[in-house]
């Protein structure tokens, strides 16, 4: 996904993912042409959606993104609903004290500062290696989101 694109990119192949034996799948996010966060989840078994568990996490940009890991959201649908997706938080605690490592943000309406935007989706991430206040507007915004299926 990208935001300067009217539409997506999405492999019709992932509508027959059990029929594919997938072993692994890559989340990265890229600035230009630089990769600049990603998990690895291992998809042996997995569905078309319950690929992105925090208990299949292999590797990860973030030091503290494991399959051990503690969150509060780690889902495909997110919180609140249509609004963040790809969700990946390790801390609610009111808008000035949520912390998190990446998020999808689909549509103005979250209710907090970070989840306003001037254009949308925003693929947005922590820059250092473990979880940020999303408050401090600090985060990285990146231009693509890509998700890699290995078989």
């Amino acid at each position: 996904m990208e935001r300067s694109l009217s539409s997506h990119y999405r492999d019709p192949g992932v509508d027959n993912w059990s029929n594919h034996n997938i072993k692994y799948v890559k989340l990265a996010l890229y600035e230009g042409r630089s990769e600049v966060a990603y998990v690895v989840f291992n998809a042996v078994g997995s569905s078309i959606t319950d690929w992105f568990q925090s208990t299949r996490v292999i590797a990860s940009s973030w030091s503290d993104v494991t399959a051990r890991g503690t969150y509060n959201v780690f889902s495909i649908t997110g919180h609140l609903s249509h609004l963040r997706r790809f969700h990946i938080n390790k801390l609610y605690g009111g808008c000035s004290n949520d912390k998190g490592y990446m998020v999808v943000s689909d549509i103005k309406g979250g209710g907090c500062q970070w989840d306003s935007h001037s254009i949308y989706p925003q693929f947005l991430y922590s820059k250092i290696n473990s979880a940020d206040n999303w408050e401090k507007l600090m985060f990285g915004r990146a231009d693509i989101l890509a998700i890699f299926v290995y078989i």
